[in-house]
């Protein structure tokens, strides 16, 4: 069990290292191990963290696609990269201590919300919230053309694969972002810190930490709603109204953090798979289990901080490697992932979702969109329930 558990986080830091690459591309690889759900629980949790700095500080971010990068990389040019850095890491923390703490309210939350949410209200809030996210755009007509193709390619895939998700994010935010992506060098970057960033950032994280209660409770709210469930998603809906990079990076980590913790305990409480992290870890059962995986998340995320600060001075080295000899290995993996899933169909969705992908680049407008891949089913499915 511990070499499958260290495994399982050795390989979260070296993912992280290539941009957009999820954890569901590889979630298959730990099926058989003894300690599976632990295992698990590291790669996905260590890798969330991992990505939150190494994607924010080492890589060139691109405003049309993600979100993370744009305040952190103000920072950076500021020369406040270490205070970007304790901001996340201190946030994480944080927040990973309030899930736990308040676990029980958020299991209660779950049980009872069957009885406040009918797929009726579910699907006016997915309306709305796609709604939304189209109108926020600058190019509305292309986003509104990119949410449709997805929607309809998804409907296909999901009628012609065994299991979807894994062809469509790994395409869509996979594949697209390994070929796309570009690496910055920040050698010139002093990554010492003072007790005075220290300070700074916890001031800064208890003046916000109302901004982190938000974070929780969108992520709590998230799994309730179906297609609505990512980091970026949720991040957009608070972001328009934080005044500061500050408190937009406290927002971004909370949200990352508890999400992992959320997604678990609504598995544990009403069987909830929003995720490919809940999903991967099939059901839980037994309240002794649940305790055992978000804390098993609270040690790793712990664990990751510690390892950003030890590696923090070499990272930039490592990442340059990974970015210039492992491009072409991570492809091929995702390429085997996607045909032992759902063999040559698999393959062929992957290709078309891939050529999707590189839409949003070239268009500037934001990858989530690609949402519309599950959204456009689950809206005709569910209405057509309805009526």
């Amino acid at each position: 069990m511990p070499l499958e558990i260290v495994l399982a986080f050795f390989t979260a830091f070296v993912t992280s290292l290539i941009p957009a690459f999820h954890p569901n591309n590889i979630s298959f690889l730990f099926s058989n191990f003894n300690s599976r759900e632990l295992s698990l629980a590291v790669l996905y949790s260590s890798q969330a963290f991992f990505t939150m700095i190494i994607s924010t500080l080492f890589f060139i971010p691109d405003s049309s696609t993600t979100i993370m990068p744009l305040p952190a990389q103000r920072l950076v040019l500021k020369n406040k990269t270490m205070l970007a850095i304790l901001l996340i890491a201190f946030t994480t923390i944080l927040t990973s201590l309030i899930c736990l703490l308040i676990h029980n309210l958020i299991i209660d939350f779950y049980k009872g919300y069957t009885n406040y949410f009918n797929q009726a209200l579910l699907l006016f809030f997915v309306i709305i919230f796609t709604t939304y996210a189209i109108l926020a755009e600058n190019n509305k007509l292309i986003a509104l053309i990119y949410f449709l193709l997805c929607g309809y390619l998804g409907i296909l895939a999901f009628n012609h694969l065994s299991n979807p998700f894994i062809t469509i994010f790994s395409a869509l935010f996979g594949v697209t972002a390994i070929i796309s992506s570009s690496n910055t060098n920040h050698n010139q970057i002093s990554f010492s810190f003072t007790r005075k960033d220290t300070e700074k950032a916890l001031a800064l994280i208890f003046r916000n930490l109302n901004v982190i209660l938000i974070a929780i409770l969108l992520s709590t709210v998230a799994e309730v709603l179906p297609t609505i469930s990512s980091d970026a998603q949720l991040a957009f809906l608070a972001l328009p109204f934080l005044k500061n990079d500050y408190s937009c990076i406290i927002l971004l980590s909370a949200i990352s953090a508890s999400h992992l913790f959320t997604t678990v305990i609504s598995n544990y409480s009403v069987s909830l798979k929003r995720t490919g992290f809940s999903a991967s870890i099939e059901s839980i059962t037994g309240y002794d289990n649940l305790v055992i995986i978000i804390f098993t998340i609270f040690l790793s995320l712990i664990a990751s901080v510690i390892t950003i600060f030890i590696l923090l001075k070499k990272i930039n080295e490592i990442k340059s490697y990974v970015m210039n000899n492992l491009r072409a290995f991570y492809l091929i993996l995702i390429v085997i992932s996607n045909y032992v899933i759902n063999s040559y169909t698999g393959i062929v969705f992957l290709f078309l979702f891939s050529i999707l992908g590189f839409i949003p680049y070239y268009n500037n407008i934001k990858r989530f969109l690609g949402m519309g891949s599950i959204a456009l089913n689950y809206i005709i499915t569910t209405s057509q329930r309805l009526l």
